[in-house]
């Protein structure tokens, strides 16, 4: 179960419904992804690496213009320099890391192939 694989044991439920965004994809997105949403507030490491959480995906998909210059991908975290981290809803699954600068899918570089194996390697990017 997802619930004991976080880093550091960061469990707190949040007891909130899913936004808009995450509601509207929820069936063609990684399921671990919607129960780490379901169970965990934001996740930050110490180097600045920082996980959203459910209730601030919809202004950070905003904010960036997502759905406008990478549709096909929900914005789920950053590194608190300027590189964003999106998953796709494409059915992959797949986590990619961009430049806030560029967020064309053609330069995005792969970080891992689900939010699973990415969480369980503590978010390494």
């Amino acid at each position: 179960m997802l619930k004991n694989n976080i880093p550091n044991k960061i469990k707190r439920p949040t007891n909130i419904n899913l936004p808009k965004l995450i509601g509207s994809i929820k069936s063609i997105i990684d399921t671990s992804y919607i129960e780490y949403l379901e169970w965990y507030h934001e996740y930050l490491r110490d180097d600045g690496l920082l996980i959203y959480c459910a209730e601030d995906l919809e202004e950070r998909n905003e904010t960036f213009e997502i759905a406008t210059y990478c549709p096909g991908y929900i914005l789920i975290g950053d590194n608190s320099g300027g590189r964003g981290f999106l998953m796709s809803t494409q059915g992959t699954g797949e986590i990619f890391s961009s430049d806030f600068g560029d967020l064309s899918p053609d330069y995005f570089l792969i970080v891992s192939s689900d939010f699973t194996s990415w969480m369980n390697s503590n978010f390494k990017n």
